[in-house]
């Protein structure tokens, strides 16, 4: 039997765990908005900047997250790699919708359909989703984050 869950929205909330948890220490991943966003009157009520990436997002402003390892390489699933950096560093611009798409994908499995344990975890991970007291590890929320911007697992 098949079946298909589908994204229709995402809380503040649960942008915030995703964002905070996959950027949090991290050793390849970093997120920011452009200065003009973050400039923005409507956004400068936030609290952390976690909370300004999500209230972007939720106002339909991009964000950009950065591949501190990609030593050169760009990966181009739904989202867009907008620079490589001289420092080898590759930065993706990411949407609300980017966000929805990876996470039906990651649901699905079609990210990699031929890795059932990948597709398992990732399923996991967006149906933890749902419970408001759910929090990431960092290696789930990062394998999110992976699929949303690559369209796969690059980092294991």
């Amino acid at each position: 039997m098949k079946t298909k869950m589908t994204i229709t929205e995402i809380s503040h909330e649960d942008l915030v765990n995703l964002l905070s948890t996959a950027t949090y220490g991290s050793s390849w991943l970093t997120c920011c908005v452009a200065d003009s966003i973050r400039n923005n009157p409507d956004l400068q009520l936030e609290e952390s900047r976690e909370d300004v990436w999500a209230a972007a997002l939720l106002k339909g402003f991009p964000i950009f997250l950065t591949d501190h390892q990609a030593e050169g390489c760009t990966y181009y699933g739904r989202t867009n790699c907008v620079s490589v950096n001289p420092d080898e560093s590759a930065t993706y611009c990411i949407t609300l919708e980017d966000i929805k798409h990876g996470l039906q994908d990651a649901m699905d499995g079609s990210f990699a359909p031929n890795c059932e344990e990948e597709v398992a975890a990732a399923a996991r991970c967006v149906l933890h989703m749902r419970d408001e007291s759910f929090n990431f590890y960092n290696s789930d929320a990062e394998l999110l984050l992976q699929i949303i911007m690559f369209g796969s697992i690059i980092y294991a």
